[in-house]
């Protein structure tokens, strides 16, 4: 009987997960391979914001993995270690109704960095208007 009852939460939180998926999914845009304007101001999306993170995976276990926040100027953290490899990623959040979205992830670059910086700058400041 309790065994049923696990396996009904289970599948519960395996469902809520996937429509959550989706949903998140739906807001996901290419932003370097062309100009998105339209499709973020027809999904409602007010602000946009890049961010910058190091992500730690750890050798010993693939499903282990540490991400920080870090600043947009900061030295190069692609690297590789004994127990660890450390990439940057650029990820562009929107806000729509202060909640926040994830619009784009992308390896950090300097080229990267300067067109996302671009496309935010110029699409806040249509939004504003």
């Amino acid at each position: 009987m309790i065994g049923t009852y696990i396996s009904i939460a289970v599948f519960a939180l395996i469902v809520t997960g996937l429509i959550y998926g989706i949903y998140e999914n739906r807001y996901m845009v290419d932003l370097l391979s062309g100009d998105e304007t339209e499709k973020l101001k027809k999904l409602g999306i007010e602000k946009l914001e890049l961010k910058r993170y190091a992500r730690t995976q750890f050798s010993f276990s693939l499903s282990k993995t540490k991400r920080q926040l870090i600043p947009l100027n900061s030295y190069d953290h692609n690297k590789a270690g004994l127990l660890s490899v450390v990439e940057d990623e650029l990820e562009v959040t929107g806000c729509k109704r202060n909640f926040q979205h994830t619009i784009y992830k992308c390896p950090y670059s300097e080229e990267n960095k300067k067109q996302l910086l671009a496309f935010i700058e110029n699409y806040n400041s249509e939004s504003l208007q």
